[in-house]
């Protein structure tokens, strides 16, 4: 159809608007926007060209290096005006020229338009009690969801050996060699610092991964835990895997995490206001 004609186009580079051509050529060549450009892409897509938001949601999410699913996703849904209800972003040429100190043509853009309708909001969901784990010896798996577990490992267990497994979000192929040279330096620094034997899992194969515990002599496995998303899916699939070849799967979460979840409702300011309890339960100040 014909949105399908204007999308090729606008993923090429090809609309004729100066400064989103020039956003495509660097999300191609540096898979890094800045926070405005990102705005003002997403209200270009959205609102000047009519395209599906979900398809620019997806653009970004394969080509940023920091294309967190999570906020990418609702970053679109806002400016589309779908995640604040109502309140959506129009991309101002004035602003755009203010901001790039005029370094693109004056762009032609949509200043009027009405926010995107979408399906009803959800009811929020209580986050899920995590029993800790019992002490003991584990496998230390590592995803791409958490680089960085050891602020959420308890301290009443031993480590036998380390597990990394592939990324599993769809990117670009530079982003995705980024991402297994960020695992790769996250398992050699875990590696290093518990002094155990470390093992990438091609696949994210159940057995393999079973058979590397077991090697390690444990028979239970210890992760971060992903609440939502590619990874999250993954591991459900890997937990339930795992009961069949004689192994257990536990999940850890940050204490912060299970402070921060029940006032995480709504918008920023809201949750502002909770942060100081926050800081103070954690013992921060």
């Amino acid at each position: 159809g014909g949105w399908r004609r204007d999308y090729d186009r606008a993923v090429a580079g090809n609309t004729g608007i100066d400064c989103f051509d020039a956003w495509i050529g660097e999300l191609a060549e540096h898979g890094y926007l800045h926070n405005h450009a990102r705005m003002w892409f997403a209200s270009i897509w959205i609102f000047t060209l009519r395209l599906p938001r979900q398809l620019g949601a997806d653009f970004f999410l394969t080509h940023l290096f920091d294309g967190d699913p999570a906020s990418n996703t609702l970053s679109w849904r806002w400016v589309a005006g779908l995640q604040t209800i109502g309140k959506h972003y129009l991309a101002s040429a004035d602003n755009i020229q203010r901001y790039t100190a005029g370094q693109f043509v004056r762009p032609e853009l949509v200043q009027q338009a009405e926010p995107l309708l979408g399906i009803d909001h959800p009811n929020p969901v209580a986050i899920t009690p995590l029993a800790p784990p019992p002490g003991g010896r584990y496998l230390l798996l590592l995803t791409e969801e958490d680089m960085h577990p050891l602020d959420s490992l308890p301290a009443n267990v031993v480590f036998a050996g380390l597990a990394s497994v592939d990324p599993v979000q769809p990117c670009v192929p530079n982003i995705a060699q980024f991402r297994r040279c960020a695992l790769q330096n996250a398992s050699n620094a875990l590696s290093a610092h518990f002094g155990i034997a470390a093992k990438s899992i091609d696949g994210w194969d159940a057995r393999n991964m079973a058979d590397w515990a077991k090697e390690c002599g444990v028979t239970d496995i210890i992760t971060a835990e992903a609440p939502v998303g590619f990874v999250a899916t993954k591991l459900e699939s890997l937990a339930d895997a795992h009961a069949v070849h004689g192994v257990k799967l536990h999940f850890v979460r940050r204490r912060w995490d299970d402070l921060c979840w029940p006032h995480a409702r709504k918008g920023f300011f809201g949750f502002k206001e909770k942060i100081p309890a926050i800081i103070r339960a954690l013992n921060l100040v």
